[in-house]
């Protein structure tokens, strides 16, 4: 859902997703337990949705990062650095 919503704001911004040369690096926090250990595989629903819809300008350095908690009690947060 966060890079569904990074995708609609590039739109809404550009008018088109076309004008994306890249995606250069995402972050993606999540909210866990510190038992929870699989933080990479959440981070892989925004990974490949970027490279699903984008194709090769959609592939990205990234890094996936657990955290106690998140602004608005949210689950996962995506920030991502795009060239236009």
């Amino acid at each position: 859902m966060c890079a569904i919503n990074i995708l609609a704001q590039i739109k809404t911004a550009l008018g088109s997703l076309n004008k994306i040369k890249k995606v250069i690096k995402i972050n993606v926090f999540v909210a866990a337990d510190s038992n929870f250990t699989d933080i990479s595989l959440v981070a892989n629903g925004a990974s490949d949705l970027f490279v699903n819809i984008l194709g090769e300008s959609g592939k990205h350095a990234r890094s996936a990062i657990g955290v106690a908690v998140l602004p608005m009690n949210v689950p996962v947060e995506v920030e991502a650095i795009i060239e236009i």
